[in-house]
């Protein structure tokens, strides 16, 4: 009685055949190849014969749980826009293992970069990185490309001024100098208040500037320095300028000032709805009743 693929794969299983000793003919198998893509991490799918290794309906069923096998289909599977972009989106070193013909796809190339930190930038076709429109996209869809490109990107505040206007977290990759230039820095509060959260902490721990950042935008206050989140005016110009329906602006105000007694007046005359933050020692000092 011949074996079944079934059977082959029972056995494999319990180890009483190794897959080195498995018949060729299974290697031909459609059930044992899916199999042999999760069975030890795929360490023996090369092993499945040419006529499978060109059976694009096998890669799309494996390439979500092992896209490491990418690079052991046929170059037709390889050269299938869909399959590439299926396998680059999960693994994007399967880039270099692409057919020739999509090196130069866009549509490839952007499922690539968008994995994890944009290192596949470095992979891109010198022809692409070329290509203005690309590079707009590259650099939108994921901020982490910025750190592989051109020192341009990184050092001159006209050339990613419009970008980093769409995806402040750009600021993250940029030159240190450009980082701390004060003009550019003003640009971008008065372009997007909340751009100051990307800032270097230097930046939000100096009171000028976060006096500045918090006039513009109280939730600014968020992302001060603890040492700032202390001090008086600081606070008091964060509530007067933060939003009714954003997370309440008090909650990052210090405990010392919670329980300073200007502070409390100044939340009277200025935000009542605060007056149950207060500490309970002040509350009690000024009168204030704790169901408030």
């Amino acid at each position: 009685m011949s074996k079944s693929s079934d059977n082959i794969i029972n056995e494999i299983k319990s180890g009483s055949i190794s897959v080195q000793d498995v018949p060729k003919v299974f290697f031909d198998d459609f059930e044992v190849a899916v199999f042999l893509a999760s069975y030890e991490y795929g360490k023996y799918f090369h092993l499945i014969s040419d006529l499978l290794k060109d059976d694009e309906d096998l890669f799309k069923l494996i390439l979500l749980e092992n896209p490491g096998l990418f690079e052991h289909a046929s170059l037709k599977v390889r050269s299938d826009q869909n399959i590439a972009v299926m396998a680059v989106e999960n693994d994007p070193y399967n880039y270099k293992y692409i057919g020739d013909e999509l090196k130069e796809d866009p549509i490839v190339a952007l499922a690539a970069i968008d994995y994890i930190d944009g290192s596949a930038w470095d992979h891109i076709s010198p022809k692409l990185k070329q290509n203005k429109k690309f590079t707009d996209r590259a650099l939108l869809k994921c901020y982490h490309v910025l750190q592989f490109m051109p020192e341009k990107y990184r050092t001159k505040a006209d050339v990613i001024r419009p970008y980093i206007k769409v995806n402040g977290q750009l600021y993250y990759h940029l030159s240190d100098k450009l980082k701390y230039e004060g003009e550019f820095i003003n640009y971008m509060l008065e372009t997007d208040p909340s751009f100051f959260e990307y800032t270097p902490i230097e930046i939000r721990d100096s009171k000028d500037w976060v006096l500045k950042a918090v006039n513009i935008y109280g939730q600014n206050l968020e992302y001060v320095s603890e040492r700032l989140r202390d001090d008086f005016d600081v606070a008091c110009i964060a509530i007067k300028n933060s939003l009714k329906h954003h997370q309440p602006i008090i909650d990052y105000v210090s405990d010392r000032l919670k329980d300073n007694l200007d502070f409390g007046k100044f939340i009277i005359e200025n935000k009542k709805e605060y007056l149950s933050e207060l500490s309970g020692r002040l509350k009690e000092e000024m009168g204030i009743n704790n169901s408030i």
